[in-house]
């Protein structure tokens, strides 16, 4: 009896896990096409097809990969920072004309992120937050590092450093589940 609800509720653990994935997901990406479409339409009645185009075929690929990737309990780092690139680029071209800002990824010499297995959508919620509640609150040029580094053989460290000029100051209310769910799910 105390090993069948053992396995009980080791399966209810990893479907809450899954569920809270989902919830993620499901809160990504209907905001995300949305702002996209209207930038892309925008850019259309702005007569800036090339523009247009670009934007269309960068949103596609995101799209691509996020399906790929939200079938999966595990995805490589790998992956997750090749999606983060592509977010954050299109998060440029979304908010250029408001705001223009930087970012880079640092790794160490001989870290292979390709090594590395962790859940999809963990860094997305938190370079959201980064651009919605620091660089666009600026209103001026701003910085996002990330950093991942190999902690010892079963931990890595990723550290998210929002370089803006502003205060703090919480400008964009919004439900604050993203990062809530991250921190359930890592925990």
């Amino acid at each position: 009896y105390i090993n069948s609800q053992t396995r009980t509720k080791g399966w209810l653990n990893r479907r809450i896990v899954t569920l809270q994935l989902k919830t993620l997901q499901n809160n990504f990406n209907p905001h995300f096409i949305y702002n996209s479409m209207s930038l892309i339409q925008s850019l259309i009645i702005g007569n800036q097809q090339k523009k247009a185009i670009e934007v269309t075929a960068k949103l596609a690929k995101l799209n691509r990969t996020f399906l790929e990737n939200s079938n999966s309990e595990v995805i490589s780092l790998h992956d997750e920072i090749a999606f983060i690139n592509d977010y954050i680029e299109m998060a440029q071209l979304r908010f250029e004309d408001d705001t223009q800002f930087q970012y880079q990824i640092h790794l160490p010499k001989n870290f292979n992120p390709k090594n590395w297995l962790i859940p999809p959508m963990i860094l997305q919620p938190l370079v959201e937050n980064a651009i919605k509640h620091g660089i666009l609150s600026t209103k001026k040029q701003g910085r996002i590092d990330l950093y991942i580094r190999e902690k010892d053989t079963q931990t890595i460290e990723i550290r998210l450093e929002n370089l803006s000029t502003k205060s703090r100051k919480k400008l964009n209310p919004g439900m604050g589940i993203g990062i809530k769910l991250v921190q359930d799910r890592l925990s």
